[in-house]
């Protein structure tokens, strides 16, 4: 194999490698920035809509316990102003990140609904026997845990940890190889925009990896099997990680067509000189 071939195979393989590093470095960059960030979920997860639907379970919830218990549902509504809907998810999302492993249900929410039905009862003068009234509390109490606290959650803190710590060092390895091999590209063509040619090639390649494997998560909803609840929850999570691929398919074609534009004004600059040498 002479010089010409041996370095077109090494530009071959120094463009395959740039294709891969662009398209990891796309990925890490833009999961550091959304899925592994608490202020991206909070704002994505924690949404109007996802308020609404746990409002709207626990209105129904605790209309079937009105009827089974006979205390208005209204007792038990107060508890949307003493613990807001949102702050409560937010806290529970701070918890999930921070690898808290502390249940939203616990003796003082149960304390809690077992006063809102004592001082009820009290008022309108309704005989009632103390441990059916802890009992009732005990029962509101889980219904609320269970609409707006999250399960599913224990290993999220040490995974996003992890998955920070590899973004991190993806982030790192993927600028090392691009640079390595456009310094590597420049060493082995004395024409330094030959060089660059596989550079850019490369990009575009990976920046289309990228944007390709993003789409095609997303049209195979590759995480419609998480089993976080509440189930709003879980569709809001969904909806995240929807829109961190969305992110990441829009980042790599922006790439990918910009590294495209330079590869081809390199590549007729390349080929007007060539025509000018063989003139002359």
């Amino acid at each position: 194999m002479g010089l010409p071939e041996t370095r077109k195979l090494l530009s071959v393989i120094i463009t395959v490698v740039t294709a891969i590093a662009t398209a990891a470095l796309i990925i890490a960059f833009v999961m550091s920035s959304t899925v592994s960030s608490i202020s991206f979920f909070e704002k994505i997860a924690i949404s109007g809509e996802l308020v609404s639907a746990c409002e709207e379970q626990l209105d129904s919830k605790y209309t079937v316990l009105e009827a089974e218990t006979g205390i208005p549902k209204r007792v038990f509504d107060r508890a949307k102003d003493d613990y807001k809907i949102e702050d409560t998810l937010k806290g529970e999302l701070m918890k999930a990140y921070n690898g808290e492993r502390t249940p939203l249900y616990d003796d003082s929410m149960v304390e809690y609904f077992t006063r809102l039905c004592t001082e009820f009862l009290d008022e309108s003068d309704t005989k009632y026997d103390k441990k059916n009234v802890e009992t009732v509390g005990k029962k509101a109490a889980e219904i609320y845990s269970e609409t707006v606290g999250f399960k599913g959650t224990e290993l999220t803190a040490s995974r996003l940890s992890a998955l920070k710590n590899r973004c991190s060092k993806a982030e790192l390895v993927s600028v090392l190889a691009i640079l390595t091999g456009t310094l590597l590209l420049a060493i082995i063509y004395a024409n330094r925009q030959k060089g660059l040619v596989y550079t850019f090639c490369g990009i575009a390649a990976g920046g289309a990896g990228a944007a390709a494997g993003a789409l095609l998560s997303c049209a195979f909803d590759v995480w419609g099997k998480l089993a976080i609840t509440p189930a709003a929850l879980n569709t809001a999570v969904s909806k995240a990680l929807a829109t961190c691929c969305a992110l990441t398919a829009a980042a790599g074609i922006i790439i990918a067509v910009a590294a495209y534009i330079v590869f081809l004004i390199l590549f007729r600059k390349i080929g007007k000189k060539e025509e000018r040498s063989i003139v002359v």
